[in-house]
């Protein structure tokens, strides 16, 4: 039995959001049931494809986005499909949707004829911007909603940053990312509706926003203005220069991460102790940041005689978090995948395989697996409607008492550090869940990280801890004490669900591994984070999210062209793996309801990343090409770019899909005669001629403001966006009018704003945002009403300093 085995999903779309929702619940069990036109939907001829010949049953991202589904054919725009359509809404538990809103009515996908046709459906909506606000209907595509969420302007991030910022433009990587960021919020918000709709019977309606669901993971550039009023991301901070940057070397370039003094005393061992290590100008961190000018040369003599993979494996002997950058065929070929069974081999054809990315995410009891290939066009259409007709029956539901919100009634406890967990277990707190956090006064991370509220340093006041602990408990423990782990264990015996991402092998140390808790609360489920997985010759491998961004490839494909690889931004890894780690929680839940046992999940965030570029691994794995790095265009969709405004650092991102859109494109920027002229009338010869098409686009933008080009193209249905940095974000009249952007009152940090829920589910309670926890705030209250522990004891754990 799979996690989701019972649950039955249908999906139509028009892209990739649609898609990769629906394949993380295909290869979480779900009987996914993917219906396209008869010619078959866009995906098909995307590629990239064998040997670049187009094939609508060969092409990468199709074959990548569609793994263990069945595949129906229907043409909806006939009576006869849409009577098929309705037999196939009454078998289905959930439909997913991409169709842009105004087509569904056509098709028979408005929300009031579905929930006719099965009141009990939970029905999913992807759409760019939310069904509401200003930009509702905005055309958009991925390159948009990367430039209108804040991700471009995020990338490079820190360590990374531009040398100058009036030169190189805001980036993207050159994957679909911000589609494939929505399908997995998609996917996670329908299994919060099924929980809903499981305790009451009643359909419910999901409205998931792509352009918040990637904003709302830029939380080191939200927190950083929110609290600092500051605008991060692409710009250099005396955190990447410590040394904490990415370095040439003798085969291509490494990250060193050593921002810290007892780091640089560790490294300057591995470097053999040179002279110049022990001079003034480098004696701590801020020195080192102060003249990053003459250290960086001499960082670059060392790294330029070693190899990436020498540096790294040195560096990572002394428990220093250094790594090469990873190309491609270095990651297909990686023992660590290869022992965690990671990448799945699929027949392309009689003589040839392709390699595609597997689960991100190791179940101990209900392990996933690939049941079978992305179907050919209308391969099950016959089966499925059968199925339809005869409507099979279901286990009976497993209605309980009536939910407010989705994680009502579930207790989680929290051992998190930094972003990886918190993040996550944030959204199960805004959904309804008793998240408890256990901290440690001797090790408070987060807490300690600038800036703070008002420049006073409090563990109270800083954003970094506050923008990610609202609506939680506190509960300070010293886990290194037997009492401490005692109380630890008392905590878990009330809960349903354990998170931690410590490194590997130290929740055992402390008597708290998986066996030890499972024994305290046998049904327990319990997620543990890392940066590759607690498995493998890679498993205690130190990392932060840059050496998880290199090691993982991603940044084979962030850069510019003829430049080196380039940081994600706003340390993304680890705020997208709290989306997948939670989705695998969320099926464990459901997978509980059936079996009543829990299980170990294994989350890695390297292999969260692989997943998120399939193009790249597709194309290596059929073809040997390893990526080359793009910028900001596209290997379809051309021109593609993003282009200078007036304003500090103001850029506007465009991308032209069809024909019809150069043609609106010209007109709009005062070139008509360029849409009839038949050098540019392909999207082939507008490659060809690219430097020439963004120079002419730049020459109308630059004499504009963002908003005023954005909204020009717009207005002629051209998909463009501003590129919005964090400020932006937070005062930006769509997200505020949607209710997106949150203020929350501290009692020491004041009030705030920060990004909320990016979904919106029909018939739950609404949010309620509250505060982070003081340190400390909730541990007598959770003892005592938890444990039963009488005042006497607390007090008496308060002087041990077991609670602390």
């Amino acid at each position: 039995m799979l996690p989701l085995n019972n649950l039955r999903v249908l999906e139509t779309g028009r892209g990739d959001m649609a898609a990769y929702c629906g394949r993380l619940l295909a290869d979480a069990g779900a009987d996914v049931v993917k219906i396209e036109p008869p010619q078959g939907g866009p995906l098909r001829r995307r590629g990239p494809f064998p040997c670049g010949s187009p094939h609508p049953e060969r092409g990468g991202m199709f074959l990548s986005m569609n793994t263990n589904k069945r595949g129906v054919a229907l043409d909806l725009g006939r009576k006869e499909s849409r009577e098929d359509l309705s037999a196939l809404l009454n078998w289905s538990d959930i439909l997913i949707t991409d169709v842009p809103l105004k087509q569904r009515a056509k098709l028979g996908l408005a929300r009031r004829s579905l929930h006719a046709a099965n009141p009990g459906l939970v029905i999913v909506s992807i759409v760019p911007f939310g069904e509401s606000g200003p930009y509702r209907d905005y055309a958009a595509n991925d390159h948009v909603l990367a430039s209108m969420s804040g991700l471009a302007f995020a990338t490079p991030g820190m360590p990374d940053h531009v040398d100058d910022p009036d030169k190189e433009p805001p980036l993207r990587p050159s994957t679909p990312i911000a589609h494939l960021i929505a399908g997995a919020a998609a996917a996670l918000s329908a299994l919060m509706a099924w929980r809903l709709t499981q305790s009451d019977g009643r359909g419910r309606y999901v409205e998931v926003s792509a352009q918040e669901a990637v904003a709302t993971l830029l939380y080191r550039d939200i927190f950083n203005y929110s609290y600092g009023h500051k605008i991060t991301g692409r710009r250099p901070v005396p955190l990447a220069m410590m040394p904490n940057a990415v370095m040439p070397c003798k085969d291509g370039f490494a990250i060193l991460g050593i921002p810290f003094d007892h780091m640089w005393d560790k490294f300057v061992k591995v470097m053999d102790s040179p002279d110049w290590a022990s001079l003034e100008v480098f004696k701590d961190t801020l020195s080192r940041a102060q003249n990053w000018d003459a250290l960086e040369p001499l960082l670059r003599e060392w790294t330029m005689r070693r190899t990436g993979q020498e540096i790294m494996e040195t560096c990572q002997k002394a428990g220093l978090p250094c790594f090469e950058a990873f190309p491609i065929s270095r990651v297909l070929s990686s023992p660590q995948e290869a022992s965690r069974r990671y990448f799945w081999n699929l027949p392309l054809d009689e003589s040839r395989e392709y390699k595609l990315a597997g689960a991100p995410y190791i179940f101990s009891r209900t392990p996933l697996n690939l049941r079978r290939p992305a179907p050919s066009l209308g391969q099950h259409t016959r089966e499925v409607l059968a199925e339809a007709e005869r409507r099979l029956p279901k286990e009976a539901a497993l209605h309980g008492p009536p939910m407010a919100r989705p994680l009502e009634g579930v207790r989680v406890i929290d051992f998190g550090q930094v972003v990886a967990v918190p993040f996550g277990t944030q959204l199960m707190a805004w959904m309804g869940a008793d998240v408890i956090l256990v901290e440690s006064r001797v090790r408070l991370t987060t807490r300690t990280y600038p800036p703070f509220a008002y420049g006073k340093s409090s563990p109270d006041n800083a954003g970094a801890f506050n923008l990610l602990g609202s609506n939680k408990r506190s509960v300070t423990l010293d886990l290194t004490t037997p009492r401490g782990q005692a109380l630890a264990k008392g905590l878990v015996a009330t809960a349903d669900v354990v998170v931690e991402n410590f490194s590997t092998g130290v929740m055992e140390k402390f008597g708290l591994g998986y066996q030890e808790l499972k024994k305290a609360k046998p049904d327990i489920i319990m997620a543990s984070v890392s940066g590759f997985g607690r498995t493998g010759p890679m498993a205690r491998y130190a990392a932060f999210h840059s050496g998880v961004n290199f090691a993982s490839g991603f940044g084979s494909i962030t850069g510019h062209p003829g430049g080196r690889p380039r940081i994600m931004g706003s340390l993304l890894p680890d705020a997208v793996s709290s989306l997948f780690w939670l989705f695998a929680v969320l099926a464990a839940l459901e997978e509980r309801r059936h079996s009543g046992q829990g299980q170990y999940i294994d989350v890695s965030m390297s292999e969260v990343l692989m997943h998120l570029m399939p193009e790249a691994i597709f194309d290596y794995s059929v073809n040997g090409m390893e990526p080359q790095f793009l910028g900001n265009r596209d290997r379809v969709n051309a021109p593609q770019g993003v282009h200078r405004c007036q304003g500090w650092d103001a850029w506007v991102g465009v991308s032209i899909e069809t024909d019809a859109q150069w043609g609106a494109l010209c007109r709009a920027i005062g070139y008509p005669r360029l849409a009839a002229n038949r050098r540019y009338a392909t999207s082939q010869s507008r490659h060809t001629l690219h430097d020439e098409i963004d120079a002419i686009i730049t020459r109308w933008t630059i004499q504009r403001t963002r908003e005023e080009a954005a909204a020009a193209l717009q207005s002629a249905g051209v998909p463009a966006g501003p590129v919005l940095n964090p400020k932006d974000l937070l005062k930006d009249p769509h997200l505020t009018s949607r209710g997106f952007v949150r203020a929350v009152d501290h009692p020491t940090a004041g009030r705030r704003r920060m990004l909320g829920v990016p979904w919106r589910i029909s018939g739950a309670a609404p949010v309620k945002y509250g505060r982070a926890p003081l340190l400390g705030e909730h541990s007598s209250q959770v003892l005592h009403d938890l444990l039963g522990l009488p005042d006497e004891e607390i007090e008496s754990l308060v002087r041990e300093k077991v609670i602390y």
